[in-house]
């Protein structure tokens, strides 16, 4: 900066710079740290930085926080060449209102120096639930509001960081934390919703949150078995009939009004799911607050988005994106069927 003694450069970190100090002192500048949030906008979405850096360093830990499409196919030659070099020891994954672009942003950590091995344990952390909200209000002293927990939810991501998951009070085994292994040759499976592990088998509780009410499934399971069913009748002295039933009859199809996700102010608390027309993260881009009741979808539906064709169950109110449908069971039909 001209006072001889800051090292501070004013010059392009990935053209100019070429790792030694300056103002007379022309030794290597012994990095072991570097902590970097990169441009987007640059290649790989900023991860060429993180590989300049990273080359300047001979050992020691590296931190970055990205876009995270960089992890899952938007750097894969930068990463595959950062992973012949050092090692990724955990992967977060940060809240989406982090900046107020609402970009979906990714922490990766690095072990420089090591070389990535396909055995590597990588942990797969998600932090989106921070402690912190969020909002966007203009001329307002602070948009930041702690809901009390924010310290010891970052204090306690540290730790697990650097320990493990064993005693944590926010961030859970096999829901928020995974142990996993990344590819060296593939520089595209760095993100957490890549190593999540789903439970396949079918739980009690699963029937519960079922659109079609407790009392339906029960019918079901009854049918299930023409013995009991038989003797069920034969105790009651019930008469039944068998009806058909057109799907068109038992739902409707409702197009959702939709909300550009501008409009909304999400946060790590929101009440509303924000549900799109993707199938990442079962539809839903996020948590929003009350907007207004002219497009907020009632629960307890079936919500598909017409890129994907997924169809997910919304137990709660939720706002919607463009091109997203509502599937409504007709409940008078089901109590029918149940009486």
């Amino acid at each position: 900066m001209g006072d001889g003694s800051s090292n501070i450069i004013n010059k392009n970190s990935l053209t100019q710079f070429n790792g030694n100090y300056a103002y007379g002192n022309t030794g290597k500048f012994p990095a072991d740290v570097f902590l970097l949030n990169p441009p987007y906008s640059a290649e790989g979405n900023g991860m060429i930085f993180v590989e300049k850096a990273l080359n300047k360093m001979v050992h020691g830990r590296a931190a970055v926080i990205v876009q995270d499409s960089a992890g899952n196919g938007k750097a894969v030659d930068i990463n595959t060449r950062i992973m012949k070099k050092s090692r990724l020891i955990a992967s977060i994954k940060m809240p989406t209102d982090l900046f107020k672009t609402n970009v979906q942003t990714s922490i990766y950590l690095f072990e420089v120096g090591t070389p990535q091995a396909n055995d590597d344990i990588v942990k797969f952390i998600d932090f989106r639930k921070d402690g912190y909200t969020r909002t966007n209000r203009k001329k307002a002293a602070s948009n930041l509001k702690d809901d009390g927990t924010a310290k010891e939810r970052y204090d306690e991501l540290i730790k697990v960081v650097k320990n493990g998951i064993s005693n944590s009070k926010y961030l859970k085994q096999n829901e928020t934390y995974f142990e996993d292994t990344v590819d060296p040759l593939s520089g595209k499976d760095w993100n957490f919703d890549q190593h999540i592990v789903v439970d396949p088998k079918l739980k009690e509780r699963d029937f519960y949150s079922s659109i079609i009410p407790y009392e339906t499934w029960k019918i079901t399971h009854i049918l299930s078995s023409s013995e009991k069913l038989y003797k069920k009748l034969i105790e009651q002295n019930i008469s039944t009939d068998v009806d058909e039933f057109k799907a068109g009859d038992l739902f409707s199809v409702r197009k959702n009004p939709s909300l550009n996700k501008d409009s909304l102010t999400f946060s790590s608390n929101g009440k509303y799911p924000y549900f799109t027309r993707t199938v990442d993260q079962n539809g839903i881009a996020g948590y929003t607050h009350y907007y207004d009741d002219e497009h907020l979808m009632p629960g307890n539906v079936l919500a598909v988005g017409l890129m994907g064709m997924r169809f997910f169950y919304m137990d709660t109110s939720f706002y919607a994106g463009q091109f997203t449908r509502s599937i409504i069971p007709n409940k008078k039909l089901f109590l029918q069927m149940s009486n």
